[in-house]
């Protein structure tokens, strides 16, 4: 493993249907990266496909806190539709914002 500016390492384990995210925490290079490959294999037969159920990720960090700041979307409640629904009003308060700054015009919500 490289070696990295970050003070820790994180797995994160993220089983995308239910919305549910485990996270183990690392100082050490080769326990984090021991740790990733056995998720990796444990998870292989849900981690591939069009529609992947389960993300395995080991990314650096300063802190967890760190950690939720910057993978926000791992950490998101609420189970698949429930997500999907908070993203389709999200998509729609920016269509309502017209030609603005912050319109979306290659988005169209049907």
């Amino acid at each position: 493993m490289s070696e990295s500016n970050e003070d820790r390492w994180f797995l994160i384990i993220r089983d995308r249907h239910l919305g549910s995210t485990h996270v183990r925490e690392f100082d050490d290079d080769d326990q984090a990266w021991d740790a990733y490959l056995r998720a990796e294999d444990e998870y292989r037969a849900c981690t591939y496909g069009a529609d992947p159920k389960v993300e395995v990720v080991l990314v650096g960090a300063d802190s967890y806190d760190g950690l939720v700041r910057s993978y926000r979307h791992y950490f998101e409640e609420g189970d698949r539709p429930h997500r999907q629904e908070r993203l389709i009003q999200r998509l729609k308060g920016w269509e309502s914002l017209g030609q603005g700054r912050h319109s979306r015009p290659d988005v169209q919500i049907v």
